[in-house]
């Protein structure tokens, strides 16, 4: 059995572990869940559980038409409204990873980088959040983790442009483009006239009847 696993290549052996690690982690979240928790039972206020809900309609909603800033700053807005805490952290964490992740839509549509500052402020401010309420536990923790990773990977965005925040938030942001306007639909043609048919006199008209000429009376 041994020499058998040996012999396997090594993809296979990495998507088992991979599936044994989201079996593990989904049984990990379930349990947490479920698990009776003095700060979990504490439900937040139904005026802050309606304002959130409203919140991610409405984010949920532009970036379906593809307005991600917009979008972005409805997550963020999440995150204003809930303070970090034991209750909370699973829903803070979810608005961040939306939010970083419209910000870098915006930057991927607009070409405007001042969206991957916004998403890079936005990931310190939740670890500095995070580790106020946390302390050191905050190192081990998921949010915070993910947090490090996606602003890592922003400055490395930014480097490989040869940007920094310091000099993309001085600089004027891009000019929108110009709505096409759709050239306006040409006007009926107006109906020709028809011109009248002159014919020289004596001669019948072209298609028309010939009619006798009047009889003349001729002197004894």
């Amino acid at each position: 059995m041994v020499a058998e696993r040996a012999r396997e290549p090594t993809s296979t052996l990495r998507g088992r572990r991979s599936a044994y690690a989201r079996a593990l982690a989904s049984i990990l979240v379930a349990l947490a869940l479920v698990a009776p928790s003095t700060a979990r039972a504490r439900a937040l206020p139904e005026e802050t559980r309606a304002q959130v809900e409203a919140l991610y309609s409405e984010a949920n909603t532009a970036a379906e038409l593809g307005e991600y800033a917009r979008a972005a700053d409805r997550y963020r807005e999440v995150l204003r409204i809930l303070p970090e805490g034991e209750d909370t952290y699973e829903t803070r964490a979810v608005a961040l990873a939306d939010a970083i992740r419209a910000y870098r839509r915006a930057d991927e549509e607009g070409g405007d980088p001042r969206s991957l500052c916004r998403a890079s402020a936005l990931a310190s401010e939740y670890l500095r959040e995070a580790r106020s309420a946390f302390g050191i536990d905050a190192a081990v923790m998921d949010g915070p983790k993910s947090a490090i990773r996606e602003r890592d990977a922003i400055h490395s965005i930014l480097a490989g442009r040869d940007l920094s925040c310091e000099t993309v938030m001085k600089s004027p942001a891009p000019a929108p483009e110009p709505a096409v306007e759709p050239e306006p639909e040409p006007e009926p043609a107006a109906p020709r006239r028809q011109r009248a048919r002159v014919t020289p006199e004596g001669s019948p008209p072209i298609g028309g009847a010939t009619s006798p000429a009047p009889a003349r009376c001729s002197s004894p």
